[in-house]
C-alpha cells in the first residue's frame, strides 16, 4: 500500500466563520472582508519569499504616500512622483473607489479592495480629515520621500519595500525619532514581550531609519522650539516643490472627474 504523501502546509487563511466571530458580523457579510485580507496576505507572502509582486510594489508606494501626506492633494502628488497613477473606478461600480496602477506598466492595476481596508478612498479621506493622525516630522517625511524616489530611480524595489515596511512600523508604534524607538522597546521589555514580533519590527525599523538618516535622534518631547524652527526651515526649503506636486495632483483629479462624468453619460 502506497504511503500518503504529506501535504505542504499552507499559511493560514481566514475563513468566513473566523471573520464573522472576530468582527461580530453575519457570515454572509464576511466574504468581502476575507477577499481583501487574504489578497493582502498573499501579496505580502510573495514579496517576503523573494519573488516580485507588482501588487505588493504598488502597496508599498501607496503606503509611503499615505503615511507622509498631509492631505489628499499631497497624497496624489506623492504617488505621481513615485510612479503610481490613480484613477476612479467604473461609474457603474457599487462603491466609489480608486484604482492604482504603475505608470510604466498601466496594465498592472489594482483596486483598493486588494490593497486593504486602509487604502480605500473613503478611509484615506477620513485619515486626511482627522486631527492627530500619525505622520513623520516634515523633515523626516521629505527625506523618506527622497529615499523612495531614489530607490525607484535605481529600480531597487526591495529597498523600496524595506523603507515602506519600516515606515509602517513607525506608524503602528507612533515613532517620530530614534530615541522613541528605544522608549517603545523598553515598554515591551517591561511587559515581557522582548523578542516578540513587535519588538523585532521596532528593532529592524530603528536600525534602518538610523542607518539611512531618515529620522531625528531627539524625541519629540525635547526642545519644542528647536524642533519647530527646524521644521519651519524645512518647510520653507520645500515650499516650491510641494506647490508643484499639489498642482500636479489637481490636474490629475480634474482628468479623473472628466472621465467619470463621461462615464455617467
Amino acid at each position: 500500500m502506497d504511503e500518503k504523501v504529506a501535504k505542504t502546509p499552507r499559511p493560514h487563511m481566514l475563513d468566513a466563520d473566523e471573520v464573522a466571530e472576530l468582527l461580530r458580523i453575519k457570515k454572509g457579510s464576511a466574504y468581502e472582508v476575507i477577499r481583501r485580507i487574504n489578497a493582502e496576505r498573499e501579496a505580502r507572502g510573495r514579496a517576503g519569499a523573494g519573488g516580485y509582486s507588482w501588487v505588493g510594489d504598488i502597496r508599498a508606494r501607496v503606503a509611503l504616500a499615505k503615511t507622509t501626506a498631509r492631505d489628499e492633494a499631497e497624497f496624489l502628488g506623492i504617488l505621481d512622483a513615485l510612479g503610481v497613477h490613480v484613477a476612479d473606478n467604473s461609474a457603474k461600480a457599487q462603491r466609489d473607489d480608486w484604482v492604482f496602477s504603475l505608470a510604466e506598466e498601466p496594465s498592472k492595476k489594482v483596486s483598493d479592495e486588494r490593497l486593504g481596508f486602509v487604502y480605500g478612498k473613503e478611509m484615506l479621506r477620513r485619515r486626511f480629515d482627522r486631527e492627530g493622525v500619525y505622520r513623520p516630522t516634515d523633515a523626516s517625511a521629505a527625506r523618506i520621500r527622497g529615499a523612495a524616489e531614489h530607490a525607484l530611480e535605481l529600480n531597487d524595489l526591495s529597498e523600496l519595500s524595506r523603507l515602506s515596511s519600516a515606515l509602517e512600523t513607525c506608524a503602528k508604534f507612533d515613532v517620530e525619532s530614534i530615541e522613541e524607538f528605544g522608549l517603545r522597546m523598553a515598554t515591551l521589555e517591561r511587559r515581557g514581550q522582548a523578542g516578540g514580533e513587535g519588538y523585532r519590527r521596532l528593532e529592524a525599523a530603528r536600525d534602518y531609519m538610523a542607518m539611512n538618516g531618515l529620522m531625528p535622534l531627539k524625541t519629540r518631547y525635547g526642545d519644542d522650539g528647536e524642533r519647530s524652527a527646524a521644521e519651519g526651515s524645512s518647510r520653507d526649503g520645500r515650499r516650491e516643490d510641494e506647490q508643484q506636486r499639489i498642482l500636479a495632483a489637481g490636474r490629475q483629479r480634474a482628468r479623473q472627474d472628466q472621465r467619470r462624468e463621461r462615464g455617467r453619460r
